[in-house]
């Protein structure tokens, strides 16, 4: 009913600034940011895992954590955990932006990610079959040139089977999938491998750009998505700095048909003036 939940005790909670919640099927709640620092003072790295009742769980053990900041946290089906940020190690792993963790936290050292990212990682979905779409701010990955986004295998390599030529021409911030496979695509990019796709774009299974998918003009000029969620009759909401879409006010929010028009029957106009 939107009341706290006086089962879940924080304390005085964490020190820093926290960007990103993965929730395991126990329960068990793993959280990311940027210089945490403490929790409920006790000291803490970046990454750390609360149980239900919102204590500290002293069984994960990240050692010295990441050293930089954590964008999302994503627990695959076996309970191992991908990390994605700003960061370039991982408990004195060299971990360039993406890590996977063992379930108790120390660092997986079977994902061979190689170089990994050249920037950012802004997102994380791992698909049904277990490969793992990449999106951010980078223009590589392990050394091939891949345009904000990439999908790996369930062992950290580059999935051959998934091409995007040249990709987005600017950051990717979000990741969203639909129930057929495809993939939608958010972030500050105005083209991708060379079509006009103003902030948002849908991707086929293969990574080709899904022409039936067309926003037109999209978000206006310094516009950015940096939240995708798929309705369950396809729709995509979009969310972000969005404060015109197609020449309309935003305020933040808007929802687009399944082929990339916008949804005049969501009106966000009286959301949020400075953005989601």
């Amino acid at each position: 009913d939107g009341t706290f939940d006086p089962s879940f005790v924080q304390g005085t909670g964490f020190a820093g600034d926290v960007y990103t919640i993965a929730r395991q099927a126990d329960g068990k709640l793993l959280i990311g940011g940027d210089e945490l620092s403490l929790y409920n003072g006790t000291q803490v790295p970046a990454v750390v895992r609360l149980g239900p009742d919102g204590a500290l769980d002293t069984s994960f053990d990240p050692g010295e954590g990441p050293d930089g900041r954590v964008h999302r946290i994503v627990v695959q089906a076996d309970g191992r955990i991908l990390v994605g940020g700003t960061f370039f190690n991982f408990d004195g792993v060299q971990s360039r932006r993406l890590v996977r963790l063992m379930p108790n936290g120390t660092v997986d050292g079977t994902f061979a990610i190689g170089t990994a990212a050249n920037d950012w990682v802004d997102d994380l979905v791992v698909q049904p079959d277990g490969r793992i779409l990449v999106a951010g701010h980078f223009d590589q990955f392990n050394g091939v040139n891949v345009g904000g986004i990439v999908r790996l295998m369930s062992d950290g390599s580059i999935d051959p089977s998934f091409n995007t030529g040249t990709g987005a021409e600017a950051e990717v911030n979000a990741i969203a999938l639909q129930s057929d496979g495809r993939i939608v695509l958010g972030g500050y990019f105005t083209s991708f491998n060379g079509l006009t796709r103003n902030k948002v774009v849908q991707l086929n299974a293969d990574g080709s750009v899904d022409t039936d998918f067309d926003p037109g003009t999209g978000g206006g000029s310094g516009a950015s998505i940096r939240a995708v969620a798929i309705a369950a009759d396809g729709r995509v909401i979009c969310g972000g700095d969005l404060f015109t879409w197609a020449g309309a006010t935003a305020n933040g929010l808007v929802r687009l048909n399944t082929d990339g028009s916008r949804d005049p029957g969501f009106d966000a106009s009286a959301t949020a003036q400075y953005g989601v």
